[in-house]
């Protein structure tokens, strides 16, 4: 299984948890835009709060820089994420644009997306990335929305989807945004 920690072992094959609708229909312009992130696992935010991400194309028109901004405490933090495409549908590189950020490469699946009514943007997307540094598994959930405000039984059909598809996670790991307590 999979856990907020590192553990033993070595990662799933990513790309399998994708649904059908990514494999054969998701188009990365569609996440472009502002969302916020309503439950997620990441060591990386031990301490954080507010998590929001800012995607935009970047120049090569291929890869996603996502500006991933969060508070620690009242400082706030942002750090840009470039997601390279991959020739597989739905499935990139992650790697944060910074100084030695070539050592962390983060293999990371588009689980699920939802459409908007209009068919111009995603409205939901769930990501899950993973990685093996010195033999532990490192794993990233991400369910993030259009809408600060998310109803609890929204996130829960996402995190139904995400398990339908094979992504396993302990719940008690899963860390849920209260969005009350942010700017």
């Amino acid at each position: 299984t999979t856990a907020a920690l590192a553990s033993a072992g070595q990662c799933p094959d990513l790309p399998s948890f994708r649904t059908d609708y990514v494999k054969s229909s998701f188009k990365s312009s569609l996440l472009l835009g502002f969302w916020h992130e309503q439950a997620f696992i990441d060591i990386a935010q031990v301490g954080a709060s507010c998590p929001t991400l800012n995607a935009t194309m970047a120049k090569d028109g291929t890869t996603i820089d996502m500006a991933f901004k969060v508070d620690y405490g009242k400082l706030p933090f942002t750090i840009i994420e470039e997601y390279f495409a991959t020739n597989v549908t739905g499935y990139f590189i992650k790697q944060a644009e910074m100084p030695g950020a070539g050592f962390l490469k983060l293999p990371t699946t588009v689980v699920d997306v939802t459409l908007s009514s209009d068919g111009t943007q995603y409205e939901t997307m769930t990501l899950y990335s993973c990685t093996t540094k010195l033999g532990l598994v490192v794993p990233e959930l991400i369910f993030a929305s259009r809408q600060r405000d998310f109803a609890s039984a929204d996130l829960a059909k996402l995190e139904d989807t995400a398990r339908t598809q094979g992504v396993k996670w302990e719940e008690s790991s899963l860390k849920s945004i209260n969005w009350t307590a942010c700017k």
